[in-house]
């Protein structure tokens, strides 16, 4: 099977007789169109060989199981062989292919979000997972507590418990910028933006974010959102609002006066709200 630098992390031990000090795991190249033939790829894929592609198996998988859902193999415009998603509604799975061992990674997304991730090597429980994901609707959580080899992420269980965006926020108020070290960029100034942002009302109910060094809110499931200005930090506590792509300042001044242009660039925007799709 043709190398590809795509690496997942493993989750759990999907094989206990087979342990590995590695915790990641390289994935078939997901742009080929056509499987490698070759005699390892044959031994550990015979079903996914027979078929003729991973989105093909699958199919024949979900069909077994009496589901009327049907796989795409397209990706970026490839017609993909190790590659497929399944979609309905706001959700979807995405699946791989590992490319040293017989293993599925599947991946499902909600709103943009990922919500649980999981690997198995058998094609049925991919099948499973993707039925109650997609036809039953069941969350990620109750997925999880079913089968061992589905985990929920941080941001899935976040979307779940319904606090997705007041936990971004905690994130950014409680953790801070990573990149501290660095000066230049100013960005102990951006946080004590950030903090006089989340006072906001207008602005705590949108997503938060930021972008290089930068910050906005969004009323989209994932950022950057280049419809809404970001705030840079000029240095001795002047802010300026610019068009996300750059351009001429839309305000500049002292923290307040900046944070009052920022709510008046996003007063009309909609809430971020867990029930619907992108709000705009």
């Amino acid at each position: 099977m043709r190398r590809f630098l795509r690496l997942w992390r493993r989750v759990g031990d999907h094989q206990p007789e087979r342990r590995t000090s590695s915790p990641y795991i390289e994935v078939a190249n997901p742009f080929a169109d056509q499987l490698d033939t070759g005699r390892s790829t044959a031994e550990r894929y015979p079903d996914v060989v027979a078929a003729g592609s991973l989105a093909a198996a699958l199919d024949v998988a979900l069909r077994r199981r009496g589901s009327v859902l049907r796989s795409e193999r397209g990706l970026y415009g490839a017609q993909s062989a190790s590659y497929a998603s399944v979609s309905s509604g706001d959700r979807h799975a995405q699946i791989d292919m590992a490319a040293r061992e017989r293993l599925f990674l599947f991946s499902l997304w909600q709103k943009e979000i990922q919500i649980a991730k999981g690997q198995t090597s058998d094609l049925a429980h991919v099948a499973s997972v993707i039925r109650a994901w997609l036809e039953k609707k069941q969350s990620g959580t109750d997925i999880a507590q079913q089968l061992p080899f589905v985990r929920v992420t941080d941001s899935g269980a976040s979307y779940e418990r319904g606090t997705f965006v007041e936990d971004a926020w905690q994130r950014l108020l409680k953790d801070g910028l990573t990149p501290r070290k660095n000066d230049a960029f100013l960005w102990g100034e951006l946080e004590r933006f950030i903090h006089l942002a989340s006072q906001r009302p207008e602005l705590r109910r949108l997503l938060p974010y930021t972008s290089l060094f930068r910050f906005s809110v969004t009323p989209r499931s994932r950022p950057p959102d280049n419809v809404v200005p970001v705030v840079w930090p000029l240095g001795n506590g002047r802010f300026v609002l610019t068009p996300y792509w750059g351009g001429e300042s839309l305000a500049e001044g002292d923290a307040e006066q900046v944070l009052d242009a920022f709510v008046e660039s996003v007063r009309d925007l909609p809430a971020w709200r867990h029930d619907v799709g992108d709000a705009r």
